[in-house]
């Protein structure tokens, strides 16, 4: 097999949307290791790891040690093992040492990439930041503009005098210049329907 560098599998595994495989605990987000090892294996199924033996520290802690390999590459992690509250615990039992070797495997495969944004306190990849941020901010605007539309609208239903309309109108003028720039189809309606009750209402007072 030809050589890997770290960049090549970097952006390849970085790149890979964990979100609908993280798991909460503690206030922190963990990534499942079983979805974890399944993607790794998908990718680099000559992928090998490595436990080495457990520090133990005077309090009666203990650190686990991991190595991940993939060819030529290799990364190291280690994480104290920890309880429900991620605190350390004094004289672990085996299942708590084997809960912390998963975790600590995981990542170790974040070093590599995969999930990494995780421990960086992010929600999505880099990559795809920027988009489902815009993504998001377009749905908010959407959501102010049908708001806004369905107020003028309920207004004017129950509108009596050109003045008052035109008060209403002049109040919400920023939220009509931002419809007509960013939801033309709804601010046409509105203005329409401004437009048709002030010829009513002109219409009865005639």
């Amino acid at each position: 097999m030809d050589d890997l560098t770290y960049q090549e599998v970097w952006e390849n595994l970085s790149a890979i949307d964990v979100s609908e495989h993280v798991q909460q605990k503690g206030g922190l987000s963990y990534l499942s290791w079983a979805w974890a090892w399944q993607v790794m294996m998908e990718n680099y199924p000559e992928m090998k790891f490595f436990f080495h033996d457990e520090t133990t520290f005077s309090d009666g802690s203990m650190q686990v040690n991991c190595t991940v390999a993939i060819r030529n590459l290799d990364r190291d992690m280690w994480l104290p093992v920890m309880d429900y509250k991620n605190k350390a615990i004094p004289n672990p039992s085996s299942r708590d040492i084997n809960d912390a070797r998963m975790r600590c495997l995981v990542k170790c495969f974040a070093l590599f990439g995969l999930g990494h944004y995780i421990y960086a306190g992010e929600d999505i990849p880099s990559g795809k930041a920027a988009a489902a941020s815009n993504a998001s901010k377009s749905e908010s605007n959407d959501d102010m503009h049908r708001a806004a539309e369905d107020t003028l609208m309920e207004f004017m239903k129950n509108a009596e005098d050109i003045e008052g309309l035109r008060k209403f109108f002049s109040d919400n003028k920023a939220a009509l210049s931002s419809m007509e720039k960013e939801s033309k189809e709804r601010f046409d309606r509105v203005m329409s329907a401004f437009k048709a009750k002030a010829e009513e209402i002109k219409s009865k007072s005639a």
